[in-house]
């Protein structure tokens, strides 16, 4: 697909509000799911639509989400759509949320799935590492950070892997994932977590330095430290 195609194939006057959705990527397919409606006709509402790019032309699907939400994460696994967390709930009263749910192509069905340990929304990211579900990064409600890497296990089950180091501090952290490292940023330091050997590491101001000894009692099981003031 070239870059003009958003722009050669619009989704309608309608759709063109929306914000807060996430995009997926199937083959030849592309899914629009969820989002907020900001239409200045349209009361404000948080979605739980699903839309289909097939051959230049977008569709509404005759599905749904179990839930409404935006500013929520999603990815292909498995052969289904999973979507994480998102504010859900009608506007204004909605917040943070940790569930979970898929929805499969073929069928059209959504089902719930165990929620995450932590609530986030806004910037996190679910994606497959080393052919696991991750996820992490976002807010995690009540303006606080989500520092904390949540895993799935082959049960469904999410559970905290790891966290950012205290030492790090709680910046407002940017977050990206390439091969099996999961990397969180602000505009002169980041941090980086390797999924495979469990340990941080982190770039300030132009130093390269490994901080895992550092950091080996908070990768582990932090919350059976006595300097653990908490993971979100």
């Amino acid at each position: 697909m070239d870059e003009q195609t958003f722009t050669k194939y619009p989704i309608s006057y309608y759709e063109s509000y929306l914000i807060g959705y996430s995009l997926v990527p199937i083959k030849d397919n592309i899914y629009i799911i969820g989002g907020y409606d900001k239409h200045p006709r349209h009361p404000t509402k948080i979605l739980n639509t699903i839309y289909l790019w097939n051959n230049g032309i977008w569709t509404k699907l005759p599905y749904y989400l179990s839930k409404s939400r935006s500013f929520h994460a999603s990815a292909y696994y498995g052969g289904k759509i999973f979507h994480a967390g998102g504010i859900e709930y009608p506007y204004p009263e909605s917040k943070t949320t940790a569930s979970v749910e898929s929805y499969d192509p073929k069928t059209g069905i959504s089902e719930v799935r165990s929620p995450m340990v932590v609530p986030r929304s806004h910037d996190h990211i679910l994606c497959i590492i080393d052919g696991k579900l991750y996820v992490f990064g976002g807010s995690g409600g009540n303006a606080k950070l989500a520092i904390s890497v949540e895993v799935m296990d082959k049960d469904g089950v999410w559970s905290i892997e790891s966290c950012i180091p205290l030492e790090c501090g709680r910046g407002d952290f940017k977050n990206f994932v390439y091969s099996h490292i999961i990397y969180f940023f602000t505009k002169h330091f980041y941090i980086w977590y390797d999924t495979r050997k469990k340990i941080w590491s982190n770039f300030i101001e132009g130093s390269l330095v490994n901080t895992s000894s550092m950091f080996v009692t908070y990768t582990s099981k932090p919350n059976q430290y006595e300097n653990w003031t908490g993971c979100f």
